[in-house]
């Protein structure tokens, strides 16, 4: 077993930790770990327990072998949680402590503590089931039930069955204990109560027509008031973050103080998160003139993550949630209510470092009798084909006897199943192919990653690889008719294919790349710099990935006339099953006002569908209407 260390990396442990409510329950903690193979910690939103349980394992025991991994469900809270932990214990991050999230790695050999993205340590559990790396792993913000989450619940579970020096510690704010409880066989449960500081919470007097706009008002408020501290919003997706950040920068041009607004969500490129996280040029250009933050955020924020001098919470009362319909085999992302659960979760970003106080835009009443305790477990309302990639891999034929702690539908496996079958990830017997495991390898959606691979065969890698960076960094299209003067028609008309959405993004990206990535020309032809660098940043990790695949590519000058079409055709090899076919007057279903193909009345590709009051297409393509028969016909 592992011995006591010395005491002298004590000495690094900052007095600001040890005020931290986690901190009285150290040696209850402990004890509960050396003495219980699973350890569930329920503890307070703000009570330290992300940034410390790690610490305290690290400080007690020695071993060559000790490793611990720490789960977060968002990439952003892995890095700036590990950044945390690697400054309390005074070392380089990447050495003692770091991370791994998707497209990103900072840790080698000799991390002992890393905080990682759950997707992942599935990577890492299909390649090696026992995951012999780690000596523990911690799962943090385990209420989120993502599909990840109940993934490695359930595999993790019969680790523990098997390795007999391998300890489980399953963490969050708002757990419902008794399902947890009873699904780990009575599992040692230890609570942290208390937040750092009170949270004064206001809800709004009435059901508010356009919370965007009371919002802004409220932040004007807080801004000309005397009342000192940053503010954070909470809204539902990045279009409404944008929209808000855009009307408080202008609306600050005639305000007599000045105000420092940032997004935050999670395709933003580090550049930009690090100074959401950096408060120190704030701190000292305070000292020259008055500046409050305002940091407009998705549900990113909402755990795990520490905000500095966060005084102020606005809560929409909204958030975006993937819901699949199998029947339809639609896939919506809908602006949905949060849960009570989130909401605590929420009011207690402004109880982090000093007491702070939470609006709520929307009233009691909603909050007693209209919210859930508890969102739904995306298991049992989401697509599952990369799922089920990532059970085939790791040798599990029977998904469906698989101990879930909410199992999903078997209609909706069965979907799943089928779509794999159909794009040759699986063969008859519901076998991994060996298409399929280069699928699995690639982190996009199925449709996606097959589009990819097939690309070698047209001699279209590169454009494949930058339209699906674009399509995966949320990189939204412009309508013509929704840019107000004809001068800025005219910029941005420039970009337009009018056959293919999918060849305007493309256009857009390398236009970008050629004028040297340059922020200024993105902002004079009415493009999102961030997004654009997001999808930068995402293509260069795609290459390596493919790289480290051998998947062989080669270049070759663009002097085929016909090369639009090659690149058309490498993306409906992938997106085959996403083709509508014009028929008595209609598409039957609706192409999205943010497309800018002109309608040739035959037949279209799609990247998604959209269902809001009606079903919409969204990223459209033309496409011959043979290519549509063909493959039916196959």
């Amino acid at each position: 077993m592992y011995k006591l260390k010395n005491n002298h990396k004590e000495k690094n442990y900052n007095n600001e930790n040890a005020i931290l409510p986690i901190y009285e329950a150290k040696e209850k903690i402990l004890c509960g770990v050396e003495s219980n193979d699973i350890l569930i910690v329920i503890g307070d939103t703000g009570s330290g327990k992300t940034t410390q349980i790690t610490q305290f394992i690290y400080q007690k025991f020695d071993s060559n072998i000790l490793r611990i991994c720490c789960t977060q469900p968002r990439r952003i809270a892995a890095m700036s949680i590990s950044k945390k932990v690697s400054k309390d214990l005074n070392c380089k991050l990447g050495n003692i402590v770091g991370y791994s999230v998707r497209f990103e790695n900072l840790s080698d050999m000799d991390t002992k503590i890393k905080y990682v993205t759950e997707g992942i340590l599935i990577k890492q559990l299909s390649a090696d089931f026992l995951i012999k790396e780690y000596s523990y792993i911690i799962i943090d913000e385990a209420h989120e039930r993502t599909i990840n989450t109940d993934i490695l619940l359930g595999i993790l579970k019969e680790v523990v069955k098997i390795r007999s020096s391998f300890k489980l510690i399953v963490m969050s704010a708002t757990l419902e204990i008794d399902k947890f409880y009873n699904f780990y066989w009575q599992a040692s449960t230890i609570l942290v109560p208390g937040r750092l500081y009170p949270v004064e919470i206001f809800y709004s007097k009435k059901i508010l027509i356009n919370y965007l706009v009371s919002s802004l008002k409220l932040i004007m408020n807080i801004v000309n008031s005397t009342l000192s501290g940053d503010v954070l919003v909470f809204l539902s997706g990045e279009d409404e973050i944008e929209n808000l950040c855009y009307s408080v920068k202008k609306i600050t041009n005639i305000n007599i103080n000045e105000i420092d607004i940032n997004p935050l969500y999670a395709n933003l490129s580090m550049k930009y998160q690090d100074k959401i996280f950096k408060i120190t040029h704030i701190l000292q250009k305070r000292k020259i003139k008055k500046l409050r933050k305002v940091i407009v955020s998705t549900n990113i924020a909402e755990t795990s993550v520490t905000l500095e001098n966060i005084s102020f919470v606005i809560d929409c009362g909204f958030s975006k949630k993937k819901i699949f319909n199998p029947r339809m085999r639609i896939d919506s992302l809908l602006s949905s209510p949060i849960s009570k659960a989130s909401a605590h979760q929420r009011s207690g970003r402004a109880g982090r470092t000093k007491i702070g106080t939470c609006f709520r835009m929307y009233t009691e009443f909603v909050f007693n009798e209209i919210l859930s305790y508890q969102s739904y477990p995306e298991i049992i309302r989401s697509n599952l084909d990369s799922t089920i990639l990532i059970f085939k891999r790791m040798g599990i034929r029977k998904i469906i006897n698989f101990d879930f702690i909410d199992p999903p539908s078997p209609e909706i496996l069965m979907r799943g199943l089928e779509k794999l079958y159909q794009l040759n990830s699986l063969d008859q017997h519901g076998n991994l192919t060996d298409l399929g495991f280069l699928v699995s390898e690639i982190p996009l959606e199925t449709q996606a990653a097959k589009s990819i691979i097939e690309s070698f065969n047209n001699n279209t890698f590169h454009e494949i690889l930058s339209i699906f960076s674009m399509i995966t960094s949320n990189f939204y299209l412009k309508k013509i008719e929704d840019i107000n003067s004809n001068e800025k028609k005219i910029i941005f008309s420039k970009f337009c294919n009018f056959i293919s959405d999918h060849l305007t993004l493309l256009n857009i990206f390398n236009t970008w790349r050629i004028k040297k990535r340059s922020s200024v020309w993105a902002a004079k032809n009415l493009l999102n710099y961030k997004l654009l660098e997001a999808c930068d940043k995402i293509r260069e990790q795609l290459l390596k990935i493919c790289i480290k695949l051998n998947i062989e590519y080669t270049f070759r000058s663009r002097v085929d006339l016909d090369f639009s079409s090659n690149i058309i055709k490498s993306i409906f090899n992938g997106y085959f099953l996403n083709t509508a076919c014009y028929k008595n007057g209609d598409y039957h279903t609706n192409v999205h006002i943010e497309s800018l193909i002109k309608d040739n009345k035959k037949s279209v590709l799609f990247n998604s569908l959209i269902l809001t009051k009606k079903l919409y297409m969204y990223i459209v393509t033309n496409i011959p209407i043979n290519w549509f028969v063909i493959k039916n016909n196959k």
